[in-house]
């Protein structure tokens, strides 16, 4: 479906990044409220929601933890959305994967990427994460935010981390402090991985490193 949208500038560290974006979100969530069935379920109606569409604060707040030099890195972004973090982090120099389930992601991605002159930089693979896993490698990071959204998600993040993470790798998950957020950090406890917390304005980020 067709959004109204706009370009925008975000400051990540040092750098601008340019993103198109979505004019408004609650314009686009109206739009495809009147364009779908009346009887769409809820999973359905969530899953075709454009959350995708807008940088959300845990997502900047993420990107602004990466640091401007990530050269011989590898980095990976769950549940992406606009990508911003992704777009930090191949700008930094890191070799990065981003994922996501929207269907409109790729398309953005890409305008995203030739936006900034990083085409090539930043490989996307359609991943539904809590539904759907499967194994895309070992990075030395793994990045996610605004993921904790259902009662099965703590144990799917965490999963998904730990089967991503190579030897002696950091994780990093920002979340505005939803209610399974703590979920999420006892799941984690679980597999032996305790987290350090920061705050950025309103966003709880939660600092993971493996064992070498």
């Amino acid at each position: 479906m067709e959004f109204p949208t706009i370009q925008a500038s975000f400051a990540v560290g040092a750098r601008s990044l340019a993103l198109r974006t979505l004019a408004s979100f609650d314009a686009a969530v109206n739009t495809l409220c009147d364009a779908l069935p009346a009887d769409i379920g809820d999973g359905e109606l969530l899953a075709a929601c454009p959350f995708f569409g807008k940088v959300w604060p845990s997502g900047n707040a993420l990107a602004q933890t990466l640091g401007d030099d990530l050269r011989g890195e590898s980095v990976l972004e769950l549940g992406c959305g606009l990508a911003l973090p992704s777009l930090a982090a191949a700008a930094a120099g890191a070799t990065v994967v981003a994922t996501d389930a929207h269907p409109d992601v790729p398309a953005f991605l890409a305008h995203n990427l030739a936006l900034n002159g990083l085409e090539g930089r930043v490989r996307y693979e359609h991943l539904d994460w809590p539904l759907a896993p499967r194994p895309l490698g070992r990075f030395s990071r793994v990045l996610a935010s605004d993921c904790l959204y259902a009662p099965g998600h703590p144990e799917a993040l965490a999963a998904t981390i730990l089967r991503h993470l190579a030897p002696g790798g950091r994780a990093v998950v920002a979340d505005p402090g939803r209610a399974y957020l703590q979920d999420f950090v006892a799941a984690m406890r679980r597999r032996g991985m305790e987290g350090a917390l920061t705050t950025d304005g309103d966003v709880f980020l939660l600092h993971f490193k493996a064992l070498a």
